[in-house]
């Protein structure tokens, strides 16, 4: 009984933060850590997605969470990397695989080419108990209308708990 508990409360960190709680809860917490709200680009996002602008893993990032916008439960952040180059995104990319292969060493990443021939992968995350709570994407992108920084690294982080109430409530619409 107490793993499927442990199961159910247990939650992916982005940034240290559990993707859990209230969108208003969260977003307490990163400005407490110095990343400052877009309030203009949250709402060109609409409901269910707020856009942060800070530093993340040592980088100038735009942080988009997304969260229920009925529950207003949070279940995924993502850190978007602006870079000048192909060689700059790559380093980027290698180095952020590198450390998160490090942190959840107790799964083997799923590394796969996109269509257009830039690296993604995707990572399991296991809760304590070892089984998954959730999964972390990176990849590489271009991007055609961005002449000053044309490439972007992308780290995506989901909670599964969160993330299945999330795709339920949607269903619950239809």
């Amino acid at each position: 009984m107490a793993i499927s508990i442990n199961a159910q409360t247990e939650h992916v960190k982005f940034m240290g933060i559990p993707l859990n709680g209230t969108i208003t809860q969260f977003q307490q917490k990163l400005q407490a850590k110095g990343i400052e709200h877009d309030q203009e680009g949250s709402r060109e996002l609409g409901p269910g997605s707020r856009l942060f602008k800070g530093t993340f893993a040592g980088e100038k990032a735009e942080i988009y969470i997304n969260y229920d916008a009925n529950t207003k439960i949070v279940y995924r952040g993502k850190a978007v990397v602006r870079c000048l180059s192909l060689s700059i995104a790559n380093q980027l990319y290698e180095n952020l695989r590198i450390n998160l292969e490090n942190k959840y060493d107790r799964f083997e990443p799923i590394k796969r080419t996109s269509s257009d021939g830039y690296s993604i992968m995707n990572l399991g995350i296991p809760g304590s108990n070892g089984d998954l709570i959730g999964e972390v994407d990176i990849w590489v992108s271009k991007n055609e209308y961005s002449y000053s920084f044309p490439y972007t690294v992308y780290i995506d982080y989901w909670d599964f708990y969160n993330n299945e109430k999330h795709e339920s409530s949607i269903n619950d619409d239809l």
